[in-house]
């Protein structure tokens, strides 16, 4: 009986980690980076460094990327880019990923991105929308 307890506590910890590293990992040019904190630094001198943190976490966790990429998105990099350099077979119409973002977005900031993403927005163009990056809050949210 507690042999079996043991057995499938074990089983469960070794599925959790075999799910923990799933997904996707971030391709070349990204992965060859280093760290872009200071990229950020300089494009949002004012922004703390834990909600810049939280922003590329958030991102992270919907296109299904490990948490310590994060560290490698630059402010410059386009949402599309990283969508077609993880999921080259996949149109942009109907992502899951760019779903789960923009559910992300409206859940944890109140932005509404809708359906349609341009080609040109950016990871720091996102952010300012935040209110973290500059622009108040409430302008971002009438946005």
């Amino acid at each position: 009986m507690i042999g079996t307890a043991i057995l499938l506590s074990a089983a469960g910890v070794a599925s959790l980690l075999w799910a923990s590293r799933s997904g996707p990992l971030l391709p070349l040019p990204f992965s060859a980076r280093s760290a872009q904190w200071k990229a950020w630094r300089q494009r949002f001198p004012h922004a703390p460094r834990e909600a810049v943190a939280d922003f590329l976490a958030m991102f992270c966790a919907a296109f299904a990327l490990r948490s310590y990429e994060k560290a490698l998105l630059s402010p410059d990099d386009r949402v599309l880019g990283i969508h077609r350099a993880l999921y080259p077979g996949e149109g942009s119409a109907d992502s899951p990923q760019l779903a789960a973002l923009a559910s992300s977005l409206r859940q944890r900031y109140g932005l509404a991105v809708g359906e349609a993403w341009d080609e040109e927005v950016t990871l720091a163009a996102l952010f300012e929308l935040t209110g973290h990056g500059g622009m108040p809050l409430a302008l971002a949210r009438r946005a």
